[in-house]
């Protein structure tokens, strides 16, 4: 046996179904690494809610996803919104099982380092204490 590995009992579920009757919540499970999460709990049986900023983002989103889905629209950084999609689960299902918070956002204090100038590298910065430089080195 591989170290790590269990051998599976038998009657054992399937791989395919080991999320079954659980729902589970992807904040950014319209692309990227959160939609590939939401792609692979689904196989596995999993009833999956994304949160998508916009309905069209959400809809080309459900239709990559086999399996049990929905989408909230909403934005993660506003709590107002985020409540809300809270509220939806809550009132749909009665319960949230798993929760995996995807959505990339940048928070105010840090988009200024976080732009690219016109060649593409990281604009703004400072120098830091030992001479580096970078968008982050002034820092800490």
């Amino acid at each position: 046996m591989i170290a790590g590995c269990r051998a599976r009992r038998p009657g054992a579920k399937p791989e395919a179904y080991k999320l079954a009757n659980k729902i589970a919540f992807i904040t950014g499970g319209n692309s990227g690494t959160g939609l590939a999460a939401a792609q692979e709990w689904a196989a596995q049986g999993a009833t999956v809610v994304i949160l998508a900023r916009s309905q069209g983002k959400a809809d080309k989103a459900l239709a990559q996803i086999n399996g049990q889905a929905t989408a909230v629209v909403g934005d993660v950084s506003d709590l107002t919104s985020l409540k809300s999609a809270f509220d939806v689960i809550r009132e749909t299902y009665g319960r949230l099982d798993i929760l995996m918070t995807s959505a990339g956002i940048v928070p105010a204090l840090l988009r200024p380092f976080a732009t690219r100038s016109a060649n593409g590298s990281r604009a703004g910065g400072t120098t830091g204490r030992n001479g580096e430089s970078g968008p982050l080195s002034g820092i800490g």
